[in-house]
């Protein structure tokens, strides 16, 4: 069976699917991992910046042993190069490579399902050079996980103890979604409901060692599919449906998230980079478009969504020398993406943060092709951020180059300041140190 994924149908009897070019592009949702014998497109591949996107789609939808077929005309977006970086990025020692060259009109005019295949099987493909790129690669390992279904779920919740009853409520809301197969396992101290999975956990609650409740949850878990959640963090209550809608292909998964019906750290890039004295980068951060997507997306470590194969097999634990608010929540993320698992949005679930500490977002211009992170300066707060980070970008450019403590610590100072003038329904930001973390 073939998939034909162009931007217009280029093969009359096969399957076809078409949709915006986005971070929401998702046509596994509909096809389910590898349910096709051979995946195509063409004049697609290289007209926006979401290469990466659509060759995690497209890859995860073929079976083992069958191929993908890509005809593209290279430019400035992605080239015979580029597209081979991206897929060893993507998917090293996933695949292997057929062929990847040119071809001649003849073969790109009036595709048909024999004709590809023709191709793919032959052994000397004498064409002449034209236009035309084509790229065929075969995958070589499943991707399937045994026993993962979007029916099973493990939730992790952490917790110190000093908020039982939003824990109640957290549970509460997971059990509210109807999930035929489920369970519920809190890391620290808790004395409230029964039902659910306790380890008993409070080395270092002081400093917030957070980074080992998540790990020992994840050790524990039965379920491949895996909901992460800091103790104010409660599911909407179509939560699960909209997981359902999502689908079951994902790795590094967010989704919309409130506070008092307000957007709050949901789908957040990194920006506005400068160098400490160690030579390491430090950043701003914005909220993005959920149609937008960039490689410095990351997410805030009060909910994450994952497999528990990927953390396990690839060694992508939380690191433990880290404590809450020491960016634990962003390296954690770095390293997923390192890895080739690339972070997505899912707009069709959302929870509900019960107290937030930040303030009003700075948002980043949707763009179809920049990699670049461009920051809207349509509020005070840009033009404070702006302000600050060009402060601190002189400093360095004078010598006067700072540790990546001092640079959180003056950012946090201002930020602290700009809470001082925050409408009064924030007052408790004001309070946030002396909360659980």
């Amino acid at each position: 069976m073939i998939l034909d994924l162009s931007l217009k149908r280029k093969i009359e009897e096969a399957q076809y699917y078409s949709s915006p070019i986005n971070q929401l592009y998702h046509p596994t949702a509909l096809f389910g991992v590898e349910s096709k014998e051979i995946v195509y497109s063409w004049g697609n591949l290289n007209l926006t910046k979401f290469i990466p996107i659509l060759l995690k789609e497209w890859f995860y939808l073929i079976k083992k042993d069958e191929f993908l077929v890509i005809d593209y005309i290279p430019n400035d977006i992605c080239n015979s190069q580029k597209l081979e970086e991206y897929m060893e990025f993507l998917w090293k020692g996933k695949y292997k490579i057929i062929y990847h060259d040119f071809i001649d009109d003849y073969e790109f005019k009036n595709l048909n399902a024999e004709k590809i295949k023709n191709f793919i099987y032959k052994k000397e493909r004498n064409v002449k050079k034209d236009k035309y790129l084509r790229f065929i690669c075969q995958k070589i390992i499943s991707l399937k996980i045994p026993n993962d279904e979007i029916t099973k779920w493990t939730f992790g919740i952490i917790t110190n103890g000093k908020r039982d009853h939003w824990v109640d409520k957290i549970i509460d809301s997971i059990k509210k979604q109807k999930i035929p197969s489920y369970e519920i396992i809190v890391c620290g101290n808790y004395e409230g409901k029964n039902g659910i999975i306790h380890i008993p956990f409070n080395i270092n609650d002081d400093k917030g060692w957070i980074t080992r409740k998540k790990n020992l949850i994840v050790k524990r878990a039965k379920f491949e599919n895996i909901c992460m959640l800091h103790d104010r963090i409660v599911l909407g209550l179509n939560w699960y449906k909209g997981m359902k809608k999502w689908g079951n292909c994902f790795e590094n998964l967010g989704c919309k998230q409130l506070y008092e019906g307000i957007r709050v750290n949901d789908w957040i890039a990194s920006h506005y980079f400068i160098r400490n004295k160690n030579n390491e980068k430090f950043s701003f951060e914005s909220y993005l478009d959920y149609k937008d997507w960039y490689p410095q997306v990351w997410f805030l470590g009060q909910l994450n969504i994952f497999k528990r194969s990927e953390i396990a097999k690839n060694n992508l634990w939380w690191n433990e020398n880290l404590f809450y608010g020491q960016r634990e929540d962003f390296d954690f993320s770095l390293k997923l993406y390192q890895k080739g698992f690339i972070p997505r949005l899912n707009i069709f679930s959302e929870v509900e943060t019960l107290t937030n500490k930040y303030v009003n977002p700075t948002f980043i211009s949707y763009s179809l092709t920049s990699l670049n992170p461009k920051m809207k300066l349509n509020n005070k707060n840009a033009y404070l951020k702006a302000a600050t980070y060009l402060l601190l970008k002189i400093l360095g450019l004078i010598g006067i180059r700072l540790s990546f403590s001092a640079l959180e610590n003056i950012r946090g100072k201002i930020y602290t300041f700009i809470l001082m003038f925050t409408p009064i329904k924030y007052s408790h930001n004001r309070e946030w140190k002396k909360v659980i973390k």
